[in-house]
């Protein structure tokens, strides 16, 4: 297993990893490979990023392509695109990727009731700790209808499965799509089913 923490420059071109663990603010001038990969921090890697398995962020990433089966990212992204099988951005905070494609996607931005369960179950642990009564995580405001929206910002989503809230998209195809949460889609074609709430604006939908 290797770790890698606070402020550290991966300088090992061509290593692939096994169980690589980034905890901290690193960043990274090249490839990254891994077998697994488990970030808490702030992750900048100025090229891709291929794991045989999981990856899986929770914190803030800058990345060239990722590549991976398994891809869990809980926070805030910048990459160029995102290939794998099963994969699930949750973000309050805006972020973007050139491209998405995998099989199942879902993809959640702005005020999103994980991500403040999320905030809730960090705090409240911190608060346990410290021994402090846990009863003001009740003062942790819900959503705020009055704040602008995250936007999670991408020019192009293929999948089978695919569920959305707070994207906007240029082009976006699929078998199944379920769009919510003011989603605004350029060009979509589906094969299956597709629902979309009132908040959602499609400008072109084809059914293939």
């Amino acid at each position: 297993m290797s770790r890698h923490n606070s402020q550290e420059l991966f300088t090992e071109e061509g290593r692939k990893y096994d169980a690589l663990r980034i905890k901290g603010d690193s960043k990274s001038d090249y490839d990254i490979s891994a077998v697994s990969m488990n970030v808490k921090g702030a992750l900048s890697a100025s090229k891709n990023i291929t794991v045989d398995t999981v990856f899986n962020m929770k914190g803030r990433l800058s990345a060239g392509i990722i590549n991976a089966p398994d891809i869990k990212i809980h926070g805030n992204i910048s990459v160029k695109g995102i290939d794998g099988k099963n994969i699930k951005i949750v973000s309050g905070s805006d972020g973007s990727s050139d491209y998405v494609h995998g099989g199942n996607i879902e993809i959640r931005c702005g005020d999103d009731p994980e991500a403040r369960e999320e905030l809730l179950r960090i705090t409240g642990g911190v608060l346990r700790a410290l021994h402090i009564d846990d009863s003001i995580l009740n003062d942790i405001p819900k959503e705020n209808p009055d704040k602008n929206e995250a936007v999670f910002t991408c020019r192009e989503i293929s999948g089978e499965d695919i569920s959305l809230a707070g994207v906007t998209c240029t082009d976006l195809s699929g078998r199944n799509i379920t769009l919510s949460r003011n989603c605004k889609i350029e060009n979509l074609s589906y094969s299956g089913t597709l629902s979309a709430d009132g908040t959602c604006t499609i400008t072109s939908t084809t059914k293939l």
